[in-house]
């Protein structure tokens, strides 16, 4: 790989020779455009065909359109195919493809931010230009996480730049407040947030949310999926989605499938809460340190976000320290057994956020 790339003039000329491509895959095709309104900020999504367009921008139909469009809103470039032009033009060699966290380095850091999952996505972004390049090997074969949660690196890269960060958890709110459910991948998040949908909470999130700490804490949705095993579909009373995630045999439900009711845009954050399922019958709750609140909140987190470390890591563990945390344990097959504790969980935290 070259390592002299580091200057701004040439990751300039890389990026434009990047979105050439994108400019004739949309040209030989029907371009699709969609402006929406994510966590207080303008996105506008650019399809170069309608396929691409119909399989991504699902996730993001709670998303309205900006009130006040940006006149230079942050823009990605979506596009597949044309993998010889589009490898021609990269500096990684195949073995770079495999590193953790689908880390991609070249020496244009910070002027260009990339990762990739193998070399099926890649996704390049350009912070001072606002613009984000969202490549796929195959057109009509995007991959169920893809599916569920479009452009992760690209909308954390962008979030951070405008005051959030992009976390691993699910969101639920009530009373004008709201809680982040943290944990590990198989901890439970997930059949709960659906499970408090389903006794009138109000739903943020299931796998993703967006976290700020200034002016106060708030909790904000990015994507409007949820992803759950048949045995939860089956304790939470749903019908199977028809899109079975072919790894981990999980059913994905998008917000069309009128499995939640309309989202809000943001609530402030009032608490952290662990869930932790166990053989017993009835719900507990137990109180977590601002130790076990910042392990929790970021460590998951971070593990999945490329070009992100210490600065992220502090500013969750500053908002790990401001807010209380709780493990609730949930008897195994009844999560709604927890639902009065995170009632009382929120009903007992400050209404009126810091100013």
């Amino acid at each position: 790989m070259e390592t002299t790339l580091g200057t701004t003039e040439k990751s300039e000329k890389f990026f434009r020779r990047l979105l050439s491509i994108w400019e004739n895959a949309a040209a030989d095709s029907e371009e699709v455009e969609k402006n929406l309104l994510l966590c207080e900020g303008h996105l506008r999504l650019r399809f170069a065909t309608r396929p691409l367009a119909r399989l991504i921008s699902r996730a993001f139909q709670h998303c309205r359109p900006p009130v006040t469009p940006d006149h230079n809103p942050f823009t990605i470039y979506v596009f597949a195919g044309r993998e010889k032009e589009f490898f021609a033009q990269l500096p990684w060699e195949k073995k770079d493809f495999a590193a953790p966290r689908g880390e991609l380095r070249s020496g244009f850091e910070p002027d260009l931010l990339a990762a990739s999952y193998l070399m099926e996505i890649v996704y390049i972004c350009s912070p001072k230009r606002k613009e984000a390049l969202y490549w796929f090997r195959h057109e009509h074969y995007i991959p169920y996480f893809e599916q569920a949660a479009p452009c992760r690196p690209i909308l954390h890269w962008w979030l951070r730049d405008n005051g959030w960060l992009m976390v691993h958890g699910a969101g639920i709110g009530d009373g004008g407040k709201s809680i982040l459910l943290m944990g590990k991948s198989g901890s439970g998040k997930s059949t709960l947030s659906v499970a408090a949908a389903n006794s009138g909470f109000q739903f943020l999130g299931e796998d993703y949310c967006a976290v700020r700490n200034d002016p106060f804490p708030r909790l904000a949705t990015i994507f409007s999926t949820v992803k759950l095993t048949p045995e939860s579909c089956r304790l939470l009373k749903l019908e199977p989605s028809e899109t079975i995630l072919e790894i981990t045999g999980k059913h994905l439900f998008f917000l069309s499938d009128k499995l939640i009711r309309e989202i809000p845009d943001g609530l402030p954050l009032a608490a952290l809460v662990l869930p932790e399922t166990r053989p017993q019958e009835m719900a507990g709750v137990q109180p977590l340190t601002s130790a076990q609140n910042a392990i929790q909140l970021s460590v998951s987190s971070l593990y999945q976000l490329p070009h992100s470390g210490g600065a992220e890591f502090r500013k969750l563990a500053q908002l790990a320290r401001e807010l209380p945390g709780w493990k609730v344990i949930i008897p195994t097959g009844r999560p709604e057994r927890a639902m009065p504790a995170l009632k009382e969980i929120l009903a007992s935290a400050p209404s009126t956020p810091r100013t």
